[in-house]
């Protein structure tokens, strides 16, 4: 048995969060008709933000997006 549990790191990862969060913040600008920002140039580098930022849908929900 390797020991690996699904979704370990994410839910320990600072930079999984702040993916996350800025995600959610961009599809609360596109639910407002309003452009999103994208990801932070300063974080962007990180693997673990970028699959933070990417778990719902890079900001834009799936009814949004058309």
């Amino acid at each position: 048995m390797s020991g690996y549990k699904a979704g370990y790191s994410e839910e320990r990862s600072p930079f999984y969060r702040a993916g996350f969060e800025d995600a959610e913040a961009d599809a609360a600008r596109v639910a407002n008709g309003e452009d999103p920002q994208g990801m932070d140039p300063a974080k962007a580098w990180s693997v673990m933000y970028q699959r933070g930022y990417g778990a719902i849908g890079g900001g834009i929900s799936a009814e949004k997006a058309g």
